[in-house]
C-alpha cells in the first residue's frame, strides 16, 4: 500500500517539478504565454491536491483548499510564512481563471515568477513530511 502512495506521491512531485523548472521568465508570444498560465495554474490545483492527499494520509478530515492549509499550518507542515504565499497563489490562480487577460505583461510574469518558487519550495516541505510518513 505505501510502495503505491510513494509512488502516487513522486508522480505528482515530478510532474509538477518538471512543468515549473521549464516555465520561462517571459514566453516570447501569446500563444506560450497562454499556456504558461495554464500551467501555473494546474500546478496550483496539482499542490492543493498533494495537500490534501497528506492530510488524508495523516488521518485528518478534509475540507476546503484553504482551510485544508490552515490543517497543515497547525501541524506545523507549513509556516505561517508559507501560508501567507499559498493564499497568494490561491488568489492568483481565481484571477487567472477570472479575467487572465487584465494583468499586464510584466506583472503577470512576476506573479508567476513567484508562484512558480512558492511551489517548487512547497513540494520541498510536502517530501519531507511523506518521506517521514512512509517510513513508519
Amino acid at each position: 500500500m505505501k510502495e503505491a502512495r510513494a509512488k502516487e506521491y513522486a508522480d505528482h512531485f515530478e510532474h509538477m517539478e518538471s512543468t515549473l523548472k521549464v516555465l520561462p521568465e517571459w514566453p516570447s508570444d501569446e500563444v506560450k504565454r497562454e499556456a504558461d498560465i495554464q500551467s501555473i495554474r494546474a500546478c496550483v490545483d496539482e499542490s492543493l491536491n498533494l495537500a490534501r492527499m497528506i492530510l488524508k494520509d495523516l488521518g485528518h478530515e478534509l475540507a476546503e483548499d484553504e482551510q485544508n492549509l490552515v490543517t497543515l499550518q497547525d501541524e506545523l507542515i507549513i509556516t505561517d510564512a508559507m501560508m501567507d504565499r499559498m493564499s497568494l497563489a490561491i488568489a492568483f490562480r481565481d484571477q487567472l481563471l477570472a479575467a487572465p487577460t487584465e494583468l499586464d505583461g510584466v506583472i503577470l510574469m512576476e506573479k508567476i515568477e513567484h508562484v512558480k518558487f512558492t511551489l517548487l519550495e512547497l513540494m520541498e516541505l510536502f517530501k519531507e513530511v511523506i518521506e517521514d510518513y512512509l517510513a513508519d
